[in-house]
């Protein structure tokens, strides 16, 4: 404070509360160190343009600014930074809205790289105006797809891969809705119902195709598929446009969402019709062939018996020998011809099963017995039974027979001398089972799969100890089978094998 004269008389002041003001500075440079954090974390670009629309700042975040250089935008145009790949209609829309102040989202853009890559960036910018609502420029983000762009590539490309699999198809395939619409069809499923375009048929349902009551069966097919989620198969005769049927294999299987959401049904129709015609005439040959040889065998049979019983008189011990070898090799050709004729006729489901209530422990016991001849030829061997009493069943006691001999044959064949052969009849949850085990060689893993397949034998050679056709165990599990039981096996090599089957019992 001075004077007039200039004096210093003291010392004057004030003091201002700047308070609000350091609180307001002290969040902006939080805010900007935040936005700065942000920005070298993140993985997205952040750009801004001035209001000439030149850039002023083009950061790539947390990426590597060697890789990823930036000096080249800065002060550029952006309608100079034009990106390869870009379409003039696409590229002018961009510009309309820049000059036109409007925001933008998800322009998609390529980017060459200095190192030869090419990136592609999802950009997205907003308007910047200051408080007079003088434009200032635009500020916004730019997000590498890159990864997804390639993602959605190979998405395409398997998609068009399936399609055409689809499309080209010699099978009929097809995919219905869960209200039944069809979704797709290929074109050799249109032929089939009379169609040579596939959209005559997509955006319609089963009631629009078929006759109602086959569209009513699908329907509940396609009903129970979706409901069990199960893959479903069946065999039907189909009515083609041209007046002839077709045969075929139908497959469905349910169509479900990553999240479970049961969406509908898919099918596949194969036609099977030559097939089957081959089927039927194979089968139609060996029950012809088998039944011409039956009656002639049956007549060899009958006179080499003779012969061996001696009613001709004696013969020398070489001839004798030689008609003994041919009486039993008869025996096992009329086997052959049996068996033949069994597999034909399961095949064409004529092999009659008379149900009867039966003791199957009794049938069992029965069969044994009579296996005692058998059991002579190939030496000493010990049957051991635990047979649990009065076990009933519905049975064709002469099929059962069948299976039973069948399998004790196999255990004696293949048991070594002095084995010892287990015979169980028990009631084993609630259904009879009958078990017969041998401590024999066992089954080999590699044929396990094959065992009940026609011919199937573990040991085909010329030179195989054990006889047989190879069809006992196919012709036993189809008589099992037509019961309602099943049949199965348990084998180790060097430890033997266990046959067993099932059946319902009945009070």
């Amino acid at each position: 404070v001075l004077d007039e004269r200039g004096t210093v008389l003291g010392i004057g002041g004030m003091e201002i509360d700047i308070t609000a003001r350091r609180q307001a500075e002290n969040a902006i440079r939080l805010s900007e160190e935040r936005f700065r954090d942000f920005s070298a974390a993140g993985s997205d670009w952040y750009w801004e343009l001035d209001e000439n629309l030149c850039y002023t700042v083009l950061s790539h975040g947390g990426l590597d600014a060697r890789k990823y250089p930036t000096a080249d935008v800065i002060g550029v145009h952006r309608a100079a930074y034009r990106p390869d790949g870009i379409d003039d209609a696409t590229w002018e829309e961009h510009l309309n809205d820049l000059y036109s102040h409007r925001p933008f989202r998800d322009f998609i853009q390529p980017r060459k790289l200095p190192n030869g890559d090419e990136v592609w960036l999802s950009v997205n910018g907003i308007p910047l105006f200051d408080e007079d609502g003088v434009f200032r420029g635009f500020r916004g983000t730019a997000t590498d797809i890159t990864e997804n762009r390639k993602a959605e590539k190979r998405i395409r490309e398997s998609e068009a891969r399936l399609q055409a699999l689809f499309e080209n198809a010699s099978e009929g395939m097809f995919i219905r809705d869960v209200d039944g619409y069809f979704q797709m069809a290929n074109i050799t499923f249109a032929n089939r119902i009379g169609s040579d375009d596939v959209t005559e048929i997509v955006g319609k349902t089963l009631f629009d195709i078929y006759p109602q009551d086959d569209a009513r069966i699908y329907r509940q097919d396609d009903i129970n598929c979706m409901e069990t989620g199960h893959v479903s198969s069946t065999e039907l005769s189909f009515p083609l446009p041209n007046g002839h049927e077709m045969i075929q294999f139908a497959i469905k299987f349910p169509i479900v969402s990553e999240d479970g959401t049961v969406m509908g049904v898919g099918g596949i129709d194969i036609d099977i019709t030559d097939r089957k015609k081959l089927e039927r005439m194979k089968n139609e040959f060996i029950s012809t062939v088998s039944h011409e040889l039956r009656t002639p065998l049956t007549s060899i049979k009958g006179s080499l018996g003779l012969v061996v019983d001696g009613a001709l008189g004696s013969l020398p011990s070489h001839a004798e020998n030689m008609v003994d070898i041919a009486y039993r090799n008869t025996n096992r050709l009329i086997n052959l011809v049996n068996d033949m004729l069994d597999i034909e006729k399961f095949a064409s489901e004529g092999m009659e099963i008379d149900l009867q209530k039966l003791d199957i422990s009794a049938l069992v016991a029965e069969s044994v017995e009579a296996e005692h001849g058998f059991l002579a030829e190939y030496g000493e061997r010990r049957i051991v039974t635990d047979i649990t009493p009065d076990v009933m069943v519905a049975g064709d006691s002469r099929r059962l027979n069948q299976v039973i001999a069948n399998l004790l044959s196999n255990a004696i064949k293949f048991s070594p001398e002095d084995g010892e052969i287990r015979i169980v009849v028990s009631i084993r949850h609630g259904d009879a089972c009958v078990s017969i085990s041998d401590d024999g060689v066992g089954i080999p893993e590699e044929f396990k799969e094959r065992i009940f397949e026609r011919f199937s034998q573990a040991d085909s050679s010329d030179t195989r100890l054990a006889g047989g056709t190879g069809l006992g165990l196919n012709i036993s599990r189809s008589i099992v089978r037509s019961h309602g039981g099943n049949i199965s096996f348990d084998s180790e090599v060097g430890l033997g094998s266990t046959f067993y089957f099932t059946l319902p019992v009945v009070a």
